[in-house]
Parts: structure tokens; sequence; C-alpha cells
């Protein structure tokens, strides 16, 4: 421990000591920051993650700002130790609270646990108890309970189901030890303050059976029923039914103890469906996920969240990896496609995934709770002591549903594993793990994997022709080859030329009951007109990636409002963001899948006049940034654009004036950075190229 900087105590009211000195706290938002960054301790807190705690709902203009303050003022608070002006980082997304080993009660509390488990690893089970007790005596009281935000509740309930599991193994090796009349007060507060937890319940009716108190016992488990019955519907585990029917017997209290078992009676649930698609590469995915779910319990959620387009395999990853870990989780793997629940209200996704779950778990159609509140509750006390692998498949589904954190399981031994097109900001604390398109080997493999390596290696160069074709991605790739397959004699070299059309490139977008086309489209008929006009537009322009002062000239709105439109779209996984380019502006692209998807949209749904009034304006801006030096062409006001020329372009509301993206000076951000000539070239190399070959097919480049 640092005696140089600050002592902090988050388990029971929030303490910060200096020096042995209490330092003074004030119950406002500044407590609450604090109490956010010390449960995450020396790890990243995004102003988002503040904002949602501070304000789970409708926070105010001035969010980010009073969380600033809250930060500047506990930098000041904390500077008094020689090491506090630097103990709040400032980083890409928000802030860290570097605490030193041993200046957290929550580090003192997990030494102490973890030496108790190294004891009984030793069969020790004195020495396990007493460091077992060491680590509940850093325990002051509730877990910041003077804090009524959800969110540190939420993660202060974590360390109160981690304080509970050690009382549970202390008390569970007193017990061995024939410890009866020590743990009985005890236990018999525990099972007040926890009366579903069934497995306190248990041990406090071998304590008292064990000291002779039988009728006392029969007398707990009488009023554990009652409540268990009256709160969940349910009977007592068999465990508990088992234990009442051996006190009533006589039995003495070593015979009482339970005898060791299966974790889960009955059969044991594996919801995933059975693995369809050939994995080849993403050996780095696999070891990232892998070792994740194989490392010990932890106090922390283990949840694994692979983003990706679509397309990349998220989905055939999470399930290979399922089945393949099935032996860490001898309770089961738990399934969900949120994708396949695209016609179902959002809100219901997750009382309906719940029940799935529940019966999943052996609990009858019956004695499923019918309020989602309680089928929540139930799940947890199901997963408390399990060991449970939950998947949750295209979580994209979820994106309005604020109580995800519902479908985590509860157990320490527990593990999540999500897929989504995009990072999630109600999974905090997952490890993300990326996918992209294959490389050249990777494809080819795949690709030979399903028509045979003969075919292949005959015609090596149409076989990579063929999966750059399919843009690199697996499902694409596999719906080209599976179509290879059956035709056995057609050279790769004519199947080249057929799939270099869009619409034949189309056909790739359904493989083995997965319609891709179906799911694009549903997030698509969601988007407002503007956004949907300007994706299909888009699409039919050349180029890999745009940026947001093109958009606002094609459009024919303000870059901020382009800006709006953009984000949208890659919130709904339509576009992508591609980075920044080398003059420093943000660019927007598409995943191959989804521009052919929305090339053939496009066709459908505007007219090729319209579509080649959109591809001159985009030549003609680029032409005109060539000769300016970008300042003019900021927010859509460069010389020669009045009509937009483009009929049936939805209209687009542009900001009002003085609101925050409306009237006054443009931010820096929109604006067309003034770079070097070189610089700009370099990023506007693509439309360059496409407004000189456009304009020129068409004569309108002479004089320019």
């Amino acid at each position: 421990m640092s005696e140089k900087s600050p002592y902090f105590g988050v388990l029971g009211p929030l303490e910060v000591m200096l020096g042995g000195v209490p330092l003074p706290l004030r119950r406002n938002r500044q407590l609450v920051v604090l109490a956010m960054l010390l449960l995450r301790a020396n790890r990243a807190v995004s102003v988002n993650q503040l904002v949602d705690a501070l304000w789970p709902r409708n926070p105010p203009s001035t969010a980010v700002g009073q969380v600033q303050t809250c930060i500047w003022s506990l930098r000041r608070m904390l500077s008094a130790g020689r090491d506090g002006c630097n103990i709040i980082e400032t980083n890409s997304t928000g802030y860290t609270l570097r605490v030193p080993d041993g200046n957290l009660d929550t580090d003192v509390f997990e030494m102490h646990a973890r030496a108790a488990d190294e004891a009984v690893a030793r069969m020790n089970h004195v020495e396990a108890v007493e460091y077992g007790r060491r680590a509940l005596s850093t325990v002051r009281g509730v877990v910041l309970g003077e804090i009524d935000s959800p969110v540190v509740q939420a993660l202060a309930a974590k360390w109160e189901e981690r304080r509970l599991l050690v009382v549970e193994q202390c008390i569970e090796l007193e017990l061995e030890q024939g410890k009866f009349v020590g743990v009985i007060p005890e236990l018999a507060s525990l099972v007040r303050q926890f009366p579903l937890r069934e497995r306190l319940l248990e041990q406090y009716l071998r304590a008292l059976h064990g000291n002779g108190q039988r009728a006392e016992a029969l007398s707990a488990y009488r009023a554990g029923r009652h409540v268990i019955a009256s709160q969940l519907g349910l009977e007592p585990s068999g465990t508990l039914q088992s234990l009442q029917q051996r006190i009533l017997a006589g039995e003495s209290a070593e015979e009482s103890s339970p005898q060791p078992q299966l974790a889960v009676t009955g059969t044991v649930p594996v919801q995933a469906p059975p693995p369809v698609v050939t994995l080849v590469g993403r050996v780095g995915a696999v070891d990232t996920i892998s070792s994740l779910l194989a490392g010990p319990p932890t106090l922390e959620h283990r949840i694994a969240l692979v983003v990706g387009p679509i397309g990349s395999g998220k989905s055939a990853l999470a399930v290979r990896i399922a089945h393949d870990h099935r032996a860490l989780f001898p309770d089961g793997v738990l399934y969900v496609d949120m994708g396949a629940e695209r016609e179902r209200e959002a809100n219901s996704l997750i009382s309906t995934t719940l029940r799935s779950f529940l019966f999943a778990l052996g609990v009858s159609e019956r004695e499923i709770p019918s309020h989602e509140a309680d089928r929540v509750t139930l799940y947890r006390n199901l997963t408390a002591t399990r060991r449970v692998l939950v998947v949750v498949d295209n979580m994209d589904n979820l994106d309005h549903v604020d109580n995800i954190d519902s479908l985590l399981p509860f157990g320490s031994g527990c593990a999540l594993l999500a897929t989504s097109r995009r990072e999630r900001p109600d999974l905090p604390s997952a490890r993300i793990v990326r996918l992209g398109p294959l490389g050249d080997s990777e494809a080819v493999a795949l690709l030979a994997s399903i028509i045979g390596d003969d075919r292949v290696e005959a015609e090596p160069d149409s076989a990579l022709s063929l999966v750059r074709a399919a843009g690199h991605l697996p499902i694409t790739t596999c719906a080209l080859a599976t179509r290879l397959a059956s035709q056995p004699r057609l050279p790769l070299g004519h199947a080249v030329a057929q799939f270099r059309d869009s619409r034949q490139a189309e056909r790739l977008l359904t493989h083995n009951g997965l319609n891709l086309r179906a799911r694009l489209a549903a997030g698509v008929e969601a988007l407002p007109a503007d956004a949907r006009w300007l994706w299909l537009v888009l699409s039919d322009i050349p180029v890999p990636d745009f940026a947001v002062w093109l958009v606002a000239r094609i459009v024919g709105t303000t870059s901020p409002r382009a800006d709006e439109l953009l984000e949208l779209l890659l919130d709904r996984g339509l576009m992508e963001l591609a980075g920044p380019d080398t003059a420093g502006q943000l660019r927007y692209g598409f995943n191959w899948a989804v521009r052919v998807f929305a090339m053939a949209q496009a066709a459908e749904q505007i007219s090729i006049e319209e579509r080649d009034t959109a591809r001159t304006r985009a030549a003609h801006a680029w032409i005109e940034l060539a000769g300016t030096d970008g300042d003019d062409l900021t927010n859509g006001q460069a010389r020669g654009n009045g009509d937009t020329g483009l009929s049936s372009a939805p209209t687009v509301s542009r900001p009002e004036r003085g609101s925050e993206l409306g009237g006054g000076q443009i931010p820096d951000r929109y604006r067309i950075p003034r770079v070097d000539p070189a610089i700009r070239f370099a990023a506007e190399r693509d439309g360059y190229d496409f407004a000189v070959r456009h304009l020129g097919a068409e004569g309108r480049c002479a004089g320019m």
C-alpha cells in the first residue's frame, strides 16, 4: 500500500482516507462520479457511462460539462497527496482513476479471498476460513448504499454477490469442522436478509440440526418454503427437500450433509444451433475468446462481444466457440438469436428470452413467472451457483432496450458471448473482438474447403478473383462455394465473369437458411426517407468511401446535417467508419455485402437519370475541390451550387439557427481542412479519378 496516495473504500459507505484521516465527501454528483471510477479502478470509464450514472434518463444538455466539473473537483480534492495530481487520467473516451495496489478495499478483499481459495485447494480448511474471514472483515456495510444511482447500484450488487459467495464458503468449511453453534446467529440473520438464497437456508438447516435443534430446523424449512412459494411460485430445490426428509427421518448431522451431485439434474440445455459453416482463420479471435472463457471465475461478468459487419461470420464464430467450450460450462449453453425475432416488439424480447432460458434451465411452463421482473429474479437465482454460457446473437435488435443486463447470468462461473455489428455501450465491461473480411489466403482456403483443393489448385488466379468478387466475407464466400460445389464441371474462370455482375453478386446474400438480404431490408425500412435516399445514391457512386463535406454537397444540406445522416447509417450497420484520411477527415464507406444490396435496391427505387445526376453532382464537387482551398465548399456553398438537380431527393431539414449544429460559425470539425495539396490529393484521389472518368465520358471536363 502506498502511503503517498489516498486509501479508498467502497465496501460500505464510500470513504477516502489520506494519512489515516478521512477526507470530507459531499453527497452530490461528485460522489457518483468517484464511485464509478473506483468500481472500475485502473480501467477507463467513458464519459457516456458517467452521464448514464448521473442521469439515467434525460440527461441535461450540460451533462458533459458537469462531468468535467466533477472531475476537476475530484482532482483538486485528491491532490492533497503527493501523487494526487495525476491520480485521475484523461484518455480518449473518458477517465481512469489510478489506484496503487492495496489502496482500495476491494483489492484487499480479493487478496484474502484468493488466499482462501488457494488454502482450499491445499485442503487446509482452517487456514481457508481464516483468510475468508479476513476478506469479510474489509466489508463495512452495504456496498455504496448511500448512492441511489441505478448504474452504481448494479455494479455494487456484484460485490454483494462476491461477499455472499465468500460467506457461504466460510460457513461451509466451518460446518464441516462441526462448528454449528458459532454460525447459527450469522445464518439466521443472513436468511432473513436473503430469504430466496437457498444455499444459505440449506446451511442454516444443517447448523440447527447439527446443534440438536431438530424442531427449529424443520420450522425454518417451512418458513423458507413459504417465502419461496409465495414470491417465486416454486417449490424449494431438490437439495432442500431431500435435506428436510433426512431431518424428519432423524438422520445424524453428518448423514444430513449434502452429498456431491451434478450441478444440474435432468437434461443439460444446449440451445446453440449446430455449427454449419466451416471456420477458417480467425485464430486471434478464437484465442482471445477462449482465454476469457477458460479463465478463472471473477467478480466482473465475463463478457465477450464479437463485433463486425454483416456477413463477417460473427454468428458462425460464436456458435462454434460455444460448442467447443461446452465442457467449461457443465450446466448448459443458452442461446438466442435476436435477429430472428425482428417481428417482435423490442421491449418484449427480454421477457420472451428469459422465458426460453428459464424453461431450458428446468423451470416448468406453469412455474415461469408472468412478470418480467420476477423472471429476472428467478433467472439470477438459478444462474448464481451454476456454470452456464449464454450466447446472445445479433444484439443489434436490442438497440432501444434499456435492460439488456437482465440477460447477464449472475454466477461468477458463467459467461456471456454476444455478437453485434458495433460496440455496445450497454456492455461496458465486454472484451471486444473485431472481425473484418478474410485475407486472400484465408478466403481461398475457405473456398477450397467446400469445392475441393483440386479445383482451386487447377485455377488459382480464378479462385482468388472469385473470393474477391465475394468481398472476402465468410458468408458470401460460402454461398459462392456452395453454388460452385453444385456445378463440379464449371470452370472457375467462367464463374468469375458471372459473379462480377452486381445482380449475380446479390445472389450471394443468401446461404444455408441465412438471408442477409432480409436482415438488411428490415434495417433499411426503418430509416427516415432522407437517410434511406442518401444510402441508396452513395452506393451507386463507385468510390470506396466519402467525407462529410461531399455528402453535404450531394444532398444539398449542411455538413452538420450530413454528419447526422451518416451517423444514423453507421448506427444501423448500413455504413462503416473507414477512419480518418490523410487530411484528417472522417470517411464513411460500405461493407461489400451491404453495398451489393444497396446497389440492387437503388436500381429498383431510383431512376437512372436521378442516379446519374447524383454521380454528376459528386463529380463536380470533387473537380471544384481540386481548384479551391476547400473553404468555399464548406457547408455546401461551392460556386455553381444552386438547385441540387435531384428531383426526387427528399427535403432535408436544416438545424434551426442557434442550435448546436445550426446557425453561427460551423465548427472546425465540419470544415474541409486546409492541407498541403499533395495531402488533399491522397485523401480524395479515388474521387478525383471518378470525377475525371465520369465527366470526361460525358464531355463535361473541357476547360476544367
